[in-house]
């Protein structure tokens, strides 16, 4: 599990466990968004503008996005993102309720089918949402559990999924599928990323 209070307050690094292993990922500036009528919108990249602001008031102006990305053998996972409005003081971690008008009974995060999440209100960033499609959930974390702190979308990369492998497929120590060549049993460059 991921500890979002400890990503709200930005340290260089964050650690986490997947798969019984230990694993940290650096925090990286991703860019700055401007929020405009205190709305912050989070979803599916492809889904536009069209998705209902996330269901906390944020302080209007230019706030940087920061995401911890995972140095995987496989290439760098992104593992959670936080864009953070104030210091942290005696802070509570909630998870935000989000309507969707696909589903309306999923209200516990959003649904990523592009591989792609866009963060934003009057400009976004966009980025790859951790190893792919899911269903993350999203955070607010509120100083003295009434003002927002900071937001963090949680890629759940500390959960393993149960999945079937093909031919040619075997997983890391870390429980990630890699590919293994048929006549060498050597690994060949991964698939995806």
């Amino acid at each position: 599990m991921l500890d979002h209070k400890s990503a709200a307050r930005l340290p260089d690094r964050l650690r986490f466990t997947r798969n019984g292993r230990e694993a940290d990922a650096r925090r990286v500036q991703l860019g700055e968004v401007e929020v405009v009528g205190r709305e912050l919108r989070v979803a599916d990249a492809s889904y536009g503008d069209g998705v209902s602001p996330l269901p906390v008031r944020v302080p209007n102006g230019l706030h940087a996005i920061h995401v911890y990305m995972w140095e995987h053998p496989r290439g760098s996972i992104p593992v959670c993102v936080v864009m953070a409005f104030r210091r942290q003081r005696l802070a509570v971690a909630r998870p935000l309720v989000i309507g969707n008008s696909l589903r309306a009974d999923l209200t516990d995060g959003i649904i990523v089918d592009s591989g792609e999440v866009r963060i934003g209100s009057a400009t976004s960033v966009t980025l790859a949402s951790g190893l792919g499609d899911g269903y993350y959930p999203v955070f607010g974390i509120y100083n003295y559990g009434l003002l927002v702190q900071a937001v963090v979308l949680d890629f759940k990369i500390w959960q393993v999924r149960k999945m079937g492998l093909l031919p040619g497929q075997t997983l890391d120590e870390f429980g990630i599928v890699r590919r293994v060549s048929q006549d060498a049993e050597t690994v060949v460059a991964p698939d995806g990323f």
